[in-house]
């Protein structure tokens, strides 16, 4: 409960963030974006609904830091989360966009420490140009999910493959030459299994949520 809400408040000061530059930029009005063949994308985004699963995982793709301290009459907990996800492309052709998106997730609270890295290609189409463009979008990842602890009881680590593909499509509000706000309707399945095990067992989360995000392209 703690790392979804740890997790829920980092998303939701980035979102408003994402609300207020958007509301500023937009009174300036809007001009076509760079998506010819050629051009760099770079972009990140946040949940803004979808599973709790997708919150203590950390497989929301966002960036943000976080540090919390819980206490009471006898109890003292401290804890931080750290999560870094960027997408980087490049516009093989007009309107569409081929590239790699990263994953790199830690939390910590005391002896324990929670991490994910994990990298894979996404591709996404713009279909018409304007002022407000519809996408599609797709992509997967593919890495590790880690527990590590160390205390004077015991020490040692366990590692989990992990697997996230997902899809859907929006609309990119163009704000001028070089960014957009996006704003995406996806699903996402994501997948672990014990790196060790040699058998198909394997814990599978479906998710389905709202996502904006920023992209740049130059």
């Amino acid at each position: 409960m703690k790392q979804v809400f740890n997790m829920f408040y980092t998303n939701k000061l980035f979102s408003s963030a994402i609300a207020i530059i958007f509301l500023v930029s937009f009174s300036y009005g809007l001009a076509n974006a760079q998506i010819e063949k050629g051009s760099i994308f770079l972009g990140t985004s946040t949940s803004i609904t979808g599973g709790n699963y997708d919150l203590i995982l950390g497989t929301n793709n966002s960036i943000g830091f976080s540090s919390s301290t819980m206490k009471s009459s006898d109890y003292e907990d401290e804890f931080s989360v750290f999560n870094f996800s960027p997408k980087l492309g490049y516009f093989i052709t007009k309107n569409l966009v081929l590239g790699a998106n990263m994953k790199f997730w830690v939390q910590k609270e005391d002896e324990y420490k929670t991490s994910i890295t994990a990298v894979g290609p996404f591709a996404r189409y713009y279909i018409t140009d304007g002022k407000i463009v519809p996408f599609v979008e797709a992509e997967a990842t593919f890495g590790n999910y880690k527990d590590t602890w160390e205390s004077s009881y015991s020490d040692g680590e366990s590692k989990e493959k992990l697997s996230i593909y997902s899809v859907g499509g929006g609309l990119a509000f163009i704000i001028n030459k070089f960014i957009s706000v996006d704003c995406l309707v996806g699903y996402k399945t994501i997948s672990i299994k014990d790196s060790d095990s040699d058998d198909d067992d394997k814990m599978t989360l479906n998710n389905f949520g709202v996502v904006i995000g920023f992209t740049a392209t130059f």
